[in-house]
């Protein structure tokens, strides 16, 4: 009786202590929010302006389609954070088949952000916070529901939180994007499924579903596990319903637009890109792939799926396969060196079922116990002093190490290092041959072709020796490859002084290939061809001047001008004497009604405009956003010869 007594005394007091971790943990999750608001400037990060018209849509009408008094209410909101106003609103949204516009992205997530924003609204807040709000809100929960929902022991219960959150999970709390409300999505599912709740976890796997696809290979896993376990047709039926809410979007689609994905119609997603050397990219890439922000978790990893082959375990082998699939799905988007803050995006709902992985399927006790304490460790003090803001365009620190002093043992896919390389996103193959160069000047990793091999001599000090050796060992090799120079054979040449403003207007010739004749949206882009017809070299885009050469425009109405200064589109890093190539120029109309002129001009940075500009009329009929239309016309032989 008394042994009894005792046990439920201590019972009553593990449960009022649990309570007690509960309310402080509730605190500080009160605090934190409150803390992050006040703290943290809301920003728009990838495709946040997608996310956000999606969010003003749901605000205004309570639908997700995309209406022209949507982008004039939000207009106030980019101007109070000083965000540049968006001219190009309906990017990323398409148009369909019953006249509304929806983004290509779902729209579940921007409606979940919603109430945050209807209280901001209320309370005279800032009513772009509502996202980064909504993130740590989630975020939060997810880690209550793991530490005190979780029927794992403690000690696996933290591994599986600190793993989870000691990652650069952290720094897309502020991103106006689902990054972290799938992974918190993910946590919760993990932990239903620790707990054979199977269905909930179903559940939330599917609502992470909707916003990253890939995510519904957990969800069928979990029917797989629902059908091993449960052993009821009935309760895995309902694991299946579950489950099919990840076929959410793709229903939606089917209906507006029969097809059943917008991203794979429209050619953001290609299948034939999964590959071994993007799966590699995807852990070790130096620059956004894992490695350098979870290194001792990919430690663990290796040890973890070694002791559940060696086990023999049938769920923990299915989820690793499962892991493995949302890995390769995620391999096939078309834009591989996207908007990120160092690690790669999709690799943050990845690592938590790294983390689930390791928490329930190795033996924590010796070697593996302080592995883990140093991977939580390190990762906390990478997050502390490795944070790379959201920059995509520019090399890692780590990255530029490793291409400035053991280049041979770094070849990563060719977008992520030659988009690092000019610092912009877009058709790099333009600008090769594109160099990695060091502090000291050497170039050290060069990505090129075959044709513009010929280019090496005019952009850099070669060894003459060794430019021979590489135009006879590729003469016939097939699209792009890496040259690794011996050290010194290759350096950054000294770029000239400008010719004069004379030299550069007999030099350059433009002329029109491609004119649209109809304009649907202020985004018009027209292609120059670019012909230097003279005997000296002008840089461009990628190279070290300060003068470098460009393709710009002017904007006129009734012979008075309106727009000295359009857009820039940029040459490649050179064009030397006799070569041409073909410039994407795109301008921005005008947004009022009316005829206009533009004219097309080559410009010398800080030198000389062209003085021979190409002139299109534009007659600007619709001014209005969703129904904008321009009708362009230009005289006869266009020409600045």
């Amino acid at each position: 009786m008394k042994k009894k007594q005792l046990s439920m005394r201590k019972q009553q007091k593990k449960e009022l202590l649990t309570l007690k971790y509960k309310y402080y943990f509730i605190f500080m999750c009160v605090l934190l929010v409150m803390s992050y608001l006040f703290l943290i400037k809301p920003q728009i990060t990838g495709d946040g302006f997608e996310y956000s018209y999606m969010l003003q849509a749901w605000f205004d009408h309570f639908s997700p389609d995309l209406r022209s008094e949507d982008i004039v209410n939000f207009k106030p909101i980019l101007l109070q954070n000083n965000l540049q106003w968006y001219t190009t609103p309906y990017q990323g949204f398409f148009k369909s088949i019953y006249g509304q516009y929806f983004s290509w992205h779902f729209w579940l997530y921007p409606l979940m952000v919603l109430p945050a924003k209807v209280i901001l609204w209320l309370t005279n807040g800032n009513q772009l916070a509502a996202f980064q709000t909504t993130n740590i809100i989630l975020f939060l929960i997810a880690i209550y529901v793991a530490l005190f929902k979780n029927k794992s022991n403690i000690s696996r219960r933290l591994v599986f939180v600190l793993l989870s959150i000691a990652n650069p999970v952290i720094w897309y709390i502020g991103w106006t994007h689902p990054e972290v409300y799938s992974w918190s999505f993910v946590i919760i599912s993990l932990v239903f499924i620790n707990n054979k709740n199977y269905w909930l976890a179903a559940l939330c796997a599917a609502v992470a579903a909707v916003q990253n696809p890939p995510i519904l290979f957990l969800a069928l896993f979990i029917v797989f596990l629902s059908l091993k376990d449960d052993k009821s047709l009935r309760k895995t039926l309902f694991t299946l319903v579950a489950a099919s809410v990840s076929f959410l979007p793709n229903i939606f689609y089917l209906i507006f637009y029969h097809q059943p994905n917008l991203i794979i119609a429209y050619g953001g997603t290609n299948f034939s890109l999964i590959s071994f050397e993007r799966t590699w990219s995807f852990l070790t890439d130096f620059n956004q792939g894992m490695l350098p922000y979870i290194p001792l978790t990919l430690v663990l990893m290796g040890i973890t799926l070694y002791q559940i082959i060696v086990k023999k375990d049938i769920s923990g082998i299915g989820l690793t396969i499962t892991v493995i699939l949302m890995i390769l799905f995620s391999e096939s988007t078309t834009n591989w060196n996207a908007g990120s803050t160092g690690i790669i995006r999709y690799a943050v709902w990845i690592i938590p079922v790294f983390a689930f992985l390791i928490s329930n399927y190795v033996i924590i006790e010796g070697l593996i116990k302080w592995l883990i304490i140093g991977a939580i460790v390190s990762q906390i003090l990478i997050l502390i002093f490795y944070y790379p803001g959201e920059d995509y365009v520019h090399q890692r620190p780590l990255a530029s190490f490793i291409l400035s002093e053991v280049p041979y043992i770094y070849n990563p896919d060719f977008e992520i290092f030659a988009e690092r390389q000019i610092h912009e996103e877009g058709d790099y193959r333009s600008y090769l041959p594109i160099g990695f160069t060091t502090k000291d000047g050497l170039v050290t990793k060069i990505l090129t072709d075959n044709n513009s091999i010929k280019k090496l001599p005019w952009m850099y000090s070669i060894d003459q020796g060794y430019y021979q050796v590489i135009k006879n060992k590729y003469v016939n090799k097939e699209d792009l490859f890496y040259l690794t120079p011996p050290k010194g054979k290759v350096k950054t040449k000294k770029i000239n002084p400008y010719p004069s403003a004379e030299i550069f207007n007999k030099s350059i010739k433009l002329n029109l290939v491609e004119v649209p004749r109809v304009a649907t949206s202020q985004d018009y882009i027209i292609k120059v061809n670019v012909y230097n017809a003279g005997n000296e070299l002008f840089w461009g885009q990628g190279s070290e001047t300060a003068n470098p050469l460009n393709i710009s425009y002017h904007i006129l109405q009734n012979e008075k001008m309106l727009i000295w200064d359009g857009l820039r589109s940029h040459i490649p890093p050179s064009l030397g004497p006799g070569e041409t190539v073909n410039v994407p120029l795109k301008i921005k109309l005008p947004e009022e009604k009316g005829e206009f002129t533009i004219e097309i001009a080559p410009v010398l940075e800080l030198i000389a405009w062209g003085s021979n500009p190409l002139r299109l009329k534009v007659n600007v009929q619709e001014s209005s956003p969703s129904d904008y239309r321009a009708v362009i016309s230009q005289p006869k032989n266009p020409t600045n010869e």
